[in-house]
């Protein structure tokens, strides 16, 4: 994971995907879990919910949760949800306190698994946070090759105080995917600031992905198309 960026400098994750329409992917969902016998005012649990811009939307239709390993991140989603329940905790080692009817783990959250057995964990958990005949929606990443190594990627925000550029050249070894970030910030009165972080994350097939939560007990159907044009799978206990 980029620590810096889900850790001191989480301030800045809202401002880079900033562009992201969190809001028509939320409707989107509420169509897929609707399909599939999760109706308004359902217990939802997301994983890995971030700064809280799902669950922002969310929260108007679900009785919602969420829990993220960094409690930076969980700082700046309690000023969205106050009214949420959130708490600190890591996919791939949590016990549920109780079960929901459904459990999301979106925006490719589950690449940060550096195995197929820590996977296969992480499948497992959410199982044991689902009522029996709950569903899980995973949206999971690429694939093992489809990380077009050399290739330079840019994203950028800007408005009166702030500008905000993030650029890096992707990598692939294996399964391994490393984004060395280059950051430029220049903040009104400030001095403009440079430094970099590294995320890594994981490549694995949609074979894998399903195979995990067959393996965990689910049921499994794919969505190619999903919320966000990187598909989806929905699982059910």
């Amino acid at each position: 994971m980029a620590d810096d960026m889900y850790g001191r400098r989480a301030w800045l994750y809202d401002l880079i995907y900033d562009g992201k329409d969190y809001a028509s992917e939320v409707e989107r969902l509420r169509q897929i879990l609707s399909d599939h016998g999760v109706e308004s005012g359902a217990s939802v649990l997301e994983a890995a919910c971030g700064t809280g811009n799902y669950l922002e939307h969310l929260v108007n239709f679900y009785d919602s949760s969420g829990f993220d390993i960094s409690a930076d991140m969980l700082a700046l989603a309690r000023h969205k949800v106050a009214e949420v329940e959130l708490f600190e905790a890591d996919m791939f080692a949590f016990t549920p306190k109780k079960t929901y009817d459904a459990v999301l783990c979106l925006f490719s959250s589950l690449s940060y698994a550096d195995s197929l057995a820590q996977l296969e964990r992480a499948a497992r958990n959410f199982y044991e946070a689902l009522r029996p005949g709950g569903v899980l929606v995973v949206e999971p990443w690429i694939g093992p090759g489809d990380a077009e190594p050399g290739r330079p990627f840019m994203k950028t925000y800007q408005d009166d105080d702030i500008k905000v550029c993030r650029q890096f050249v992707s990598k692939e070894e294996g399964r391994r995917a490393t984004l060395d970030f280059h950051w430029l910030v220049a903040e009104r009165g400030e001095d403009v600031e440079y430094f970099t972080t590294q995320l890594v994350a994981y490549l694995y097939s949609a074979t894998e992905y399903r195979q995990a939560l067959e393996d965990a007990g689910f049921e499994v159907v794919y969505d190619s198309n999903g919320v966000s044009g990187r598909g989806l799978f929905v699982a059910r206990r």
